[in-house]
């Protein structure tokens, strides 16, 4: 009779080709070919080598297959193996904004997708801009210039797949405050300054005042 021995079978991310070790089989009369199952298309093995390839374009999924070895009597062996393609990395997508002087980081981007442990990268073209390889998480430090750098991030995973995104990375000039004025007054009448205005910087600004007099206050919104 006939006996298979070794193989294995594949795990692999869409887009890679990739292949198992080889099957073998002993016994037999003559001539011993092998064939399998094909239960989606892309996957085949070779004949006499019994090595299965898996094509680059395979949907992902996971597929039982089943190699058969014929020899020249016809008789048959089977033994059942299992294909894992994964899906393709797909990464969510995050912007970055920042004043300058302050350090801001993005948090981890999420990927999906993919095989084992995933490692990632970043252009770096501003000079300052750092990715945590483990989580994604993007940080810009103090000292990037004003300016708006698109950045490209990649995550590679352990079978060095790679899928990339580019991120926009907006370093704002410094905050200014123009407008406004000194405030004079009698004890008894209540008086407001003009508007203080804030240009420049990231987002809503807020106002506020110090040391906090009691009795002196500034609208957080309106600078007044």
């Amino acid at each position: 009779s006939i006996t298979i021995s070794s193989g294995s079978g594949v795990t692999t991310t869409f887009g890679r080709a990739d292949s198992s070790t080889a099957f073998t089989a002993t016994g037999g009369t003559g001539t011993l070919v092998f064939s399998i199952s094909q239960n989606v298309s892309g996957i085949t093995i070779d004949s006499s080598t019994g090595i299965i390839y898996v094509a680059a374009n395979t949907a992902s999924g996971t597929y039982s297959e089943t190699v058969t070895v014929t020899d020249s009597v016809s008789a048959t062996a089977k033994v059942t193996t299992t294909i894992v393609v994964n899906a393709a990395m797909v990464i969510t997508s995050k912007s970055l904004s920042t004043t300058f002087g302050k350090s801001q980081s993005t948090g981890s981007f999420a990927v999906s997708g993919g095989t084992g442990s995933k490692v990632w990268s970043i252009t770096n073209y501003s000079g300052g801009t750092f990715v945590d390889t483990s989580t994604g998480n993007v940080t810009i430090s103090t000292g990037v210039a004003v300016g708006i750098y698109n950045e490209t991030l990649t995550v590679t995973d352990s079978l060095n797949v790679s899928t990339s995104i580019r991120i926009t990375i907006t370093v704002n000039d410094s905050i200014t405050v123009t407008g406004g004025s000194n405030i004079t007054t009698t004890f008894g009448i209540t008086k407001n300054s003009t508007a203080f205005v804030a240009n420049n910087g990231t987002g809503t600004k807020t106002f506020s005042i110090l040391p906090g007099t009691n009795g002196i206050s500034i609208n957080q919104n309106s600078g007044i």
